[in-house]
């Protein structure tokens, strides 16, 4: 009995990784069928069939897809519902009770926990209603899935018998390369090969990304002291991930070589009703045998927890107050090693919480500056790809990953060349298309490509729902700066009519940008335009990432925009611009001697 329900388990994994596998492979539709065909076989399945329409929904930004995958988020949490007390089960019939009575301590805990998940889906799509009774609802479910996360925590770490790899505030093996999760992890990690240098000097050897669908990828050339991303060392654990930057070697026998498992029967199926055919259904896939329980159980745990402790960690001081309140707490260096231990896990979520330390180490860390350096959460990220390369050689978020990477070492045209390629594999997932397109549009721009940069804006303000007013705005800027002021004052009257109701802060400054041109365009137009294009890449924090021989000409840009007739304004948005500018250049004496004219003016 024991045999079949371990078998059982493990076909479960491997369909759930296999629609895993096609999602982040840009076959959602595909991954859609599977799921739905198999939902009632077990709660990871019937999970990631509402967390694809789920997905969808989020895409399409459309009502009925959003209600739709509302109500199977619902539907899941009424087929993990385990009847807790006697109400809950006077309600089921017979033939449920039996079959929540035969569930061991460990199932009703992971079909908590997938309720959990589906709460704090749910609490996104209320938040992405934008009003006030989508806040409050949103909220609620959110502090609702919170307590069940951490009463749900609670009870796991009580019932499993192995001890706890990581507690929240103390110090773990599973990320000691991690530090306190705001700092840098120092010099050490991945660089780029063959003298490939930080200031966007990139060579030749990073390879020919034109080509390069295959698994080798782009970041072929990036190293890990010495260890080439593609190839991934042995035996990849917590533990041995941590210490990997002290013990990397170049022997093949250290090489991580993805293992074919060996296809089930049809004879060891227990799903008989699931069409079992050799072209459909058999696929390769990691999971070869089941973990222990106790490690499956807090691989399912760790993920919506960790993701929410990380969440709630990066709130600003203010709201967090509140949150605090609420009942919220965050912490930070729990969930980035909650996140780390399900990766590692064999987890259908485990593609998902590489995802979210991705977005972690190369979106949210130099955006939002939590370290001293701007590509300080390179190395992790890197890691991060390395070892999703074999399994995901052709999925597009991962190229969009790669990108971001490069971009971050300040290797733009090999990031652009990653960027297109996403884009292409991600035909089917028109959102990841438009994310693509956005860097592309911004990889132009950064290496001073005005003209090549306006096509990527413009369609991202006539395909997208997200941000159009933002988009308008980049297109007008870029636009001017090109030379053609009469298009750009269209533009940004454009920019202005598709400002919401509500407007958020940025649709607030590129709506206040754009009125100065309601009565046309002024005779520095193309100067303003120049001076609010380099405003946006410093707020962005992304003038770091340029060139050296980008930096020099922004600066004789900048020095060009100092010409009769400018206001006080422009006077002081130049200095700033100027100063920040020579400070990633090393010149700190010039910048000081600019900044101080910029306060004597002031």
């Amino acid at each position: 009995m024991a045999q079949s329900s371990d078998a059982s388990e493990l076909r479960r994994l491997q369909l759930g990784h296999e629609g895993v596998r096609l999602v982040l492979c840009s076959k959602i539709n595909e991954a859609e069928d599977l799921f739905k065909k198999t939902r009632f076989k077990g709660p990871q399945l019937h999970a990631g069939y509402s967390s694809v329409i789920f997905l969808k929904s989020l895409m399409t930004f459309d009502e009925d897809s959003m209600e739709k995958a509302y109500k199977m988020l619902e539907s899941t949490e009424k087929f993990c519902d385990v009847g807790d007390g006697v109400f809950g089960q006077m309600f089921k019939d017979q033939a449920r009770r039996a079959e929540i009575h035969s569930l061991t301590p460990h199932d009703k805990l992971y079909r908590k926990c997938v309720i959990a998940d589906c709460l704090m889906f749910e609490a996104i799509l209320a938040f992405l209603k934008q009003g006030i009774t989508g806040y409050v609802k949103g909220g609620f479910i959110l502090r609702k899935a919170w307590k069940l996360y951490v009463k749900v925590y609670q009870d796991t770490e009580q019932i499993c018998v192995s001890p706890s790899p990581i507690t929240p505030g103390s110090s773990s093996p599973l990320a000691d390369d991690y530090h306190d999760g705001n700092g840098s992890n120092g010099d050490s990690g991945i660089k780029l090969s063959n003298g490939l240098e930080r200031d966007g000097e990139c060579k030749k050897q990073v390879g020919d990304v034109s080509k390069g669908n295959d698994a080798s990828g782009m970041l072929e050339n990036l190293s890990l002291d010495g260890l080439p991303i593609g190839a991934a060392p042995t035996n990849v654990t917590s533990d041995s991930l941590d210490c990997v930057d002290n013990e990397a070697t170049d022997e093949t026998d250290d090489l991580l070589v993805a293992a074919q498992p060996a296809a089930i029967t049809a004879e060891q199926c227990v799903f008989k009703s699931i069409p079992w055919d050799d072209d459909k259904y058999v696929f390769d896939t990691p999971v070869k045998e089941l973990q222990h329980e106790d490690s499956r159980l807090r691989a399912a745990v760790y993920f919506g927890y960790g993701v929410m402790n990380l969440c709630l960690s990066l709130i600003p001081p203010k709201l967090l107050r509140i949150a605090n309140l609420l009942g919220f707490r965050g912490d930070r260096q729990f969930g980035i090693r909650a996140l780390k231990y399900v990766s590692d896990s064999q987890d259908i979520k485990a593609p998902l919480a590489r995802l979210a330390l991705l977005w972690y180490h190369t979106i949210i860390r130099p955006f939002f500056a939590l370290d001293d350096r701007q590509d300080a959460g390179v190395p992790e990220a890197s890691l991060i790809l390395l070892q999703a390369e074999k399994e995901y050689p052709n999925s597009a978020i991962f190229q969009y990953f790669k990108g971001r990477v490069l971009s971050l070492q300040g290797c733009l045209p090999e990031a652009l060349k990653m960027y297109t390629l996403a884009a292409e594999a991600a035909r089917q997932q028109r959102e990841i298309e438009h994310i693509c397109l956005y860097e592309k549009g911004w990889m132009h721009m950064l290496q001073l490509q005005w003209d090549e940069s306006i096509p990527c804006f413009v369609r991202l303000k006539s395909e997208t729902r997200w941000s159009a007013c933002y988009y308008a705005f980049l297109a007008a800027i870029v636009t001017g700066v090109s030379g053609d002021v009469i298009k750009s004052r269209e533009l940004f009257l454009q920019s202005a009519k598709l400002v919401k109701r509500k407007p958020n802060n940025l649709e607030k400054f590129c709506a206040r940008r754009a009125s100065w041109y309601k009565r046309g365009p002024t005779a520095l137009m193309k100067e303003e335009t120049l001076l609010m294009t380099f405003e946006v890449i410093y707020l962005w924090r992304a003038l770091p990432n340029c060139s050296k021989e980008s930096k020099e000409r922004i600066l004789e840009l900048l020095k060009s925009t100092d010409v009769a007739g400018v206001t006080a304004f422009h006077v002081g948005l130049r200095c700033l611009l100027l100063g920040a500018t020579l400070i990633t250049l090393g010149r700190l004496d010039e910048a000081e001697t600019v900044i101080y004219m910029l306060c004597a003016s002031h």
